[in-house]
């Protein structure tokens, strides 16, 4: 009985650990940034931002308690330095005032320049409320397709020891023999199965994973959760977690950086007509089934981009045909999720959506239909780096 007591506590200082690691944010915006350990328990707020500006050799001024430059970069009328503070079960708040704020061992810091008021854009926790930074990383597990991919876009690659069934890229992950056979959707992973790599570090999915992650956190491993992409911009979050939870901050910064450069040059140099100010119904599916794509998703806010509306109002995940017929769009955008080879997208949409769009005549007389295939559709599926070679795909394909 001493020994079950001693090894739950063990656990327990483990999260601990994890979850609490002393030191503060300091967020300059667009993605940027990075944590700085320094002593923060019991310490009022100001005392931790001129420690960690020190520990950068960061020259920070102040207004009275107030932040109003750091390593040159100054506040400005629509971007101010706040001290944030997020805690346990009410995320995060403004300190008005970071001189009377004491910092506690269940609280993280984040001194942000911020657009109004706007919340962090680096996460000191991850989307389980946990901490990031601290652990090693030698063996990692990944528990999804777009950790596995963000995990080797900054660099993780050599560190992999278990991958899921359904991370296919890059290509060195299949060689390497990392895939398993187990995934969400097919035989999902168990806490012992996945303890069994004995791994430094385990990554998976807010509301995917939650129980598996927290069974093995109960265990003294070390997890992280990515937030459930709807934006573009939570790619950029979750990218940027993970290499803060890897060590590789450099590398996650650079490919955020790199993905909003090829945004803006794709946007900038891509003939977009065809797409802008249209109203879309946007499918997904195969010979099985068809889906609907409303607001509130990631797939839907990487093709508005450029420029299409959606013709659904609805959010989510459409799933009626009577419903789908009911919307008569400019353009159809059609993502296969699976190779449908030479079948074909007109027929096959008719098919299932037999009224639609024009019950009265040739349902694609003057409705052009853009056609993104498998290739491009397993991109937009994930919400990892790779996103934006879909949307590429979407505007360079043109109708069929």
């Amino acid at each position: 009985m001493l020994l079950i007591m001693a090894a739950a506590a063990l656990f327990l200082f483990r999260d601990h650990e994890q979850r609490c690691e002393e030191g503060i944010m300091i967020d300059f915006g667009d993605h940027t940034g990075e944590w700085v350990s320094v002593d923060s328990y019991g310490l009022d707020g100001r005392s931790v931002i001129e420690a960690a500006c020190a520990e950068k050799d960061y020259a920070v001024i102040f207004d009275g308690d107030i932040v109003t430059s750091v390593n040159g970069t100054a506040s400005s009328g629509d971007r101010t330095w706040d001290l944030w503070i997020w805690m346990p079960n009410s995320g995060w708040a403004k300190a008005g005032n970071p001189g009377s704020v004491t910092l506690s061992d269940d609280v993280y810091a984040s001194l942000t320049l911020s657009y109004a008021g706007q919340e962090p854009l680096i996460p000191c926790a991850d989307a389980m409320g946990k901490g990031i930074f601290s652990g090693t990383n030698d063996r990692i597990v990944s528990l999804s397709a777009v950790a596995t991919e963000i995990l080797c876009k900054v660099g993780n690659i050599d560190s992999l020891a278990a991958v899921d069934y359904y991370s296919n890229y890059p290509d060195e992950v299949v060689a390497r023999g990392l895939v398993k056979e187990w995934g969400f959707y097919l035989t999902p992973p168990t806490a012992e199965g996945v303890a069994g790599y004995d791994p430094d570090l385990v990554v998976g999915e807010k509301d995917n994973h939650d129980d598996l992650l927290n069974a093995l956190r109960g265990s003294g491993i070390r997890c992280l959760s990515l937030y459930k992409a709807d934006t573009l911009e939570t790619v950029y979050r979750n990218i940027w977690m993970i290499g803060a939870a890897t060590g590789r901050i450099d590398e996650a910064n650079a490919a955020i950086l790199e993905m909003k450069e090829q945004l803006d040059e794709l946007l900038g140099n891509a003939n977009t007509d065809g797409l802008k100010g249209r109203t879309a119904a946007i499918l997904m599916g195969n010979e099985w089934y068809v889906l609907a794509i409303g607001h509130g998703t990631f797939v839907y806010d990487v093709i508005s981009r450029a420029g299409t509306v959606n013709v659904f109002d609805d959010a989510g995940w459409i799933r009626s045909p009577e419903y789908i017929t009911t919307k008569v769009p400019d353009i159809v955008i059609f993502i296969a999720d699976e190779d449908l080879g030479d079948t074909d997208i007109k027929a096959l949409i008719t098919a299932t959506l037999p009224a639609w769009p024009h019950p009265d005549g040739d349902p694609w007389e003057n409705v052009p239909l853009y056609y993104v295939a498998a290739e491009y559709g397993d991109m937009f599926l994930r919400a990892g780096p790779r996103i934006l070679l879909a949307l590429e795909g979407l505007i360079n394909t043109g109708p069929i």
